[in-house]
């Protein structure tokens, strides 16, 4: 998986520990928990780019 190659891992619910969530086209219950913890919440084509720009530095 993406994010397991850049070095990251998969929670199947926010918690303190989350850097970020990427936010689907129906998020639900999920959201509202990363809201109440304050962790950043990025579109699909944002994470996207956030992980090119991670590939791109470490070439």
């Amino acid at each position: 998986m993406l994010i397991q190659k850049a070095g990251g891992s998969v929670a199947g619910s926010p918690n303190i520990s989350t850097d970020y969530i990427v936010i689907g086209k129906a998020p639900g219950d999920k959201l509202k928990k990363a809201q109440k913890l304050g962790i950043p919440q990025l579109s699909e084509t944002q994470f996207l780019e956030l992980l090119k720009t991670f590939e791109e530095s470490v070439q």
